[in-house]
Formats: C-alpha cells, structure tokens, sequence
C-alpha cells in the first residue's frame, strides 16, 4: 500500500514541481493528509510515503536521454513514478526476504484537537516552503526543507523540539564527516563505497530505532557522499547541511509557535463554550425555580 501511494505522489508532485501556486497548494494538502492520518497514529506511515516525492517537487529528475519522448515533461512524471515503483517492489522482496518478522510499529492515535492543529501547522509550513522553494531554488536541492519539516514535526511540542535538535547536529556533523572525505579521498570509488557503508549504517539505525542524532549522522554521510560525482561533493554538502537546518528551524520553531497559537485559540473556544453552557444552566434553573 505504501509503495503504491509513494509512487502516486511522486506522480504528482513531480507534475506540480513547475508551478509555484500549484506546489503550494499540492504539499498544504499533503500536510492536512498527514495530520488527518494522525488520528489513527498513522502519521509516522504518512511521512514516509510523503517524504521523498517531497524532495522531488523542488528538483524533480531530468531524463536520462537526451532525445525523443524522454526529453518531455510527460516522460520525467513517467520515469519517476516507474523507478519509484520498481524501487518499492525490490525494497518489499528484499524485506520479505530477509525481514521475514519486521519490527512493528506503534500506532498512537492522537486526540482530534491534536490532529487539526498538527495538520494545519503542517499544511502552512510545507506549502509556504514549497511554494517558495519552486519560486526561487530550482535546480538546487531545497527539497530537503521540505522532507525535514514532515520527518522532524511531530504532534507533540517536546518531540517536535528533541528531533529538531538532534536533525539539526546530526547533519551538521554528519556534513563536517562528509566533507573531510572530500578533501582527503580523492578517489571515487572509495567515496562511493563509503557512502553505501553510511546508508546501510544509517538503515540499521533506523531499524533498531537507535538515536536519531546519530542516525541523522550516517543518513547525511550517506546521501552527501553518493552524491558526489562529478567533483560535486562539496556543493552537495553544502546545500544539504543548509536546506536541512533551514527545514528543522522551521520545524523547531515555526511548528512549535503554531500549534501553541491553535493551541490557545482552542482552549478559549472551549473555555467560552464551557461559558455559554454554564450560562444556560443557570437559566435553565432560574427558570425553574421561577415556576414553582
């Protein structure tokens, strides 16, 4: 099912990435996706099948020949759903293989005041990011704004700030690692290599739940260093490490003062419903007592 809703997505995002408005309002629908999905507890599922089509709405793929169909729009949204596809059923035959007893997954299903103000929040930060993202960072790898806000936000305040911090020094540390294997391991292969050592590190991590700090260390070696053909690491690592921190500031910060906005918006509601109905009571027995 996840793999399926991923590939869809990335359908579609991919489609929208050209279009600043149009992205904006695809991923604000994503994020009161997510936060609906919390009501279930399903909001950790939703924001792995959310993520990486995420990333891919700022900089979507080029194709991969230059000629015919492949050079069109049309074959870029084909492309990416199908790689995203063959990528999900290889991942599930992988894992059947030899997970045959994967680690489960708690599912806390959150109060539906919760819910709203976890969706909402969501829904401005990751639209407004996107939508400037699309406008003015094309081509650059601003799409990790995007992923950070829906991996590090969370429904509670103290979560939402302890991933927040431990995204942001992983990365940086994991940036700082990359980059010294940069400058001192000239040959590519070796990097290569020691970018998959990283992301199997990393994927290990994350199955064993360890600590996220030091998750997010692996993660960015991972991705800074196998993505560093062309004498690109440093620009990689770079981009990386900024958009990543720029996306756990807004999550730390920005997540945090909204829902303590809806927060408090909610509370004077229910307080002046608790008024009113209070109120009406005490008519009610006015009323009463003016009867007999």
């Amino acid at each position: 099912m996840a793999p399926a809703a991923t590939t869809v997505l990335v359908a579609i995002l991919v489609a929208a990435g050209s279009t600043p408005i149009v992205a904006g309002v695809v991923m604000g629908f994503v994020g009161l996706g997510v936060g609906a999905s919390s009501l279930r507890g399903w909001h950790t599922v939703a924001v792995v099948v959310t993520s990486w089509p995420s990333v891919l709405l700022v900089s979507p793929p080029t194709p991969v020949f230059d000629h015919g169909w492949l050079d069109s729009s049309t074959a870029v949204i084909v492309l990416a759903a199908a790689a995203t596809a063959i990528g999900g059923a290889w991942t599930l035959a992988v894992t059947t293989a030899f997970l045959p007893n994967p680690p489960q997954g708690e599912f806390i299903a959150q109060p539906r005041a919760t819910a709203v103000t976890y969706g909402t929040s969501l829904a401005v930060l990751l639209g407004g990011a996107a939508f400037v993202a699309t406008m003015w960072a094309q081509g650059t790898m601003a799409g990790w704004i995007l992923l950070t806000v829906l991996v590090v936000a969370r429904p509670g305040y103290a979560e939402t700030r302890h991933r927040a911090v431990s995204r942001s020094v992983g990365t940086l540390a994991g940036g700082i690692g990359a980059g010294i294997v940069g400058l001192f391991v000239p040959i590519s292969l070796v990097v290569t290599l020691l970018g998959v050592a990283c992301l199997g590190f990393a994927v290990i991590l994350q199955l064993k739940k360890s600590n996220y700090a030091l998750y997010s260390i692996a993660l960015t070696g991972a991705i800074v260093l196998l993505n560093s053909s062309g004498g690109r690491l440093i620009d990689t690592d770079i981009q990386r490490v900024s958009f990543t921190l720029a996306g756990a500031v807004l999550a730390g910060v920005l997540v945090v003062l909204l829902q303590l906005l809806l927060t408090q918006v909610g509370r004077r509601v229910e307080k002046n419903t608790s008024t009113q109905r209070r109120a009406g009571i005490q008519k009610s027995t006015r009323n009463t007592s003016d009867g007999s």
